[in-house]
Formats: structure tokens, C-alpha cells, sequence
């Protein structure tokens, strides 16, 4: 995949509603700011359910934008802990209202737990 083939300007400030294994978390809506660490690559401010950090890594989650098509690349979770990061199923970004939509699992050797996103922009 080539992140080049489509332009991609997700940078920016977000409403995000987050669902954890089905249920809306206590702090959802809150404000997620997404930036552009590279082409068609980003990082969100907060993940999970830890919202505010973790106070250790590096806060957030990477995500990739390729045409449209969203997804989560195996990784640990704020780059820290051996947790594992990743998406679930494909992503997506609505070209008209720039609505994001990202599911992806948080696991552990004894559990894991589906996020699934909405992240409007502000």
C-alpha cells in the first residue's frame, strides 16, 4: 500500500465517542487531537480507556490513512507495555464530513477488549 496515492489531512481537533466491548466509556465524548507524525500516518492523544494517559510512553495510538481505508499496525500499547495494539477490521474516513472511524483490540495474555471510535471533527 502506498500512502502517496491519496492526499490525507486528518491533523486536527476531534469529538471522539469511544465503545468498549459494547458500552460507551464513563468519559465519552471527549477531545482527541490527532496529528500527522508522517505521510498518511498519525497519532491520537488519548487510547483505550485511559483517557488522560497513562503517564508513561508515549500517549495515543498510531493509525494510517490509505485512500480512505483506516488501520491500526500492530503495536504496544504508548509504545511501553507489551499490551498489543492493532486493528480489528478496516477503518474508514468519510470524505464529506470528515467523520473517523476506527475499531481496534487491546490485548493482554489474559484479556482483550474492542474500542470501537467515531471521532467527529470539531
Amino acid at each position: 500500500t502506498l500512502n502517496y496515492a491519496c492526499p490525507s489531512d486528518l491533523e486536527g481537533s476531534y469529538t471522539a465517542t469511544v465503545l468498549r466491548d459494547g458500552v460507551e466509556l464513563a468519559a465519552s465524548p471527549y477531545t482527541d487531537y490527532i496529528t500527522m507524525t508522517g505521510v498518511g500516518t498519525y497519532r491520537t492523544t488519548e487510547v483505550g480507556h485511559w483517557i488522560g494517559g497513562l503517564g508513561v510512553g508515549v500517549p495515543g495510538y498510531t493509525f494510517t490513512d490509505v485512500c480512505g481505508v483506516i488501520d491500526v499496525p500492530q503495536q504496544s500499547l504508548v509504545e511501553y507495555y507489551s499490551n498489543v495494539v492493532q486493528s480489528t477490521e478496516p477503518g474508514s474516513v468519510d470524505p464529506v464530513t470528515g467523520v473517523i472511524h476506527i475499531v481496534y483490540s487491546i490485548s493482554s495474555s489474559g484479556w482483550t477488549s474492542v474500542y470501537d471510535c467515531t471521532y467527529v471533527p470539531d
